[in-house]
């Protein structure tokens, strides 16, 4: 594969093998492009880029899902939208570069979940006020 050296430096910038992948433009399976990086690079180094730079990537992530679920915790009665405004903002998810799999790529969270919540804000900036 051409193009591992190119998704082994998106790795050090934080991003995941599928991300890499999908921002790349590669035509490959994740599993096809893990085995040329450990084939490259070898298991253990590339264990070590993945805990170096890729974890704490789902470290911020955990950390704004705990936040958010202690927003919901704090004011549980108005927790919330009304359903045009949850349809409203699942159209535009959809619509958006950073859905993947039903997943927003920026927070990891369901967008089926976050799309219904009041506390939550588009980490991408797409729904109105």
């Amino acid at each position: 594969m051409e193009s591992v050296e190119e998704v082994y430096n998106l790795l050090k910038k934080g991003r995941t093998t599928k991300k890499a992948i999908k921002e790349l433009g590669l035509l490959d399976s994740v599993s096809d492009v893990r085995d040329a990086l450990v084939e490259k690079y070898g298991q253990l180094h590339m264990d070590n880029i993945i805990m170096t730079y890729v974890m704490p990537t789902y470290k911020k992530t955990m950390t704004h899902a705990l936040a958010m679920a202690m927003k919901v915790m704090a004011n549980p009665t108005t927790i919330v939208v009304s359903d045009e405004v949850a349809e409203s903002r699942l159209a535009l998810c959809n619509e958006c570069d950073e859905e993947e799999g039903g997943r927003c790529s920026l927070c990891r969270c369901p967008i089926s979940n976050i799309t219904r919540l009041k506390a939550y804000k588009c980490k991408a900036l797409k729904w109105p006020e």
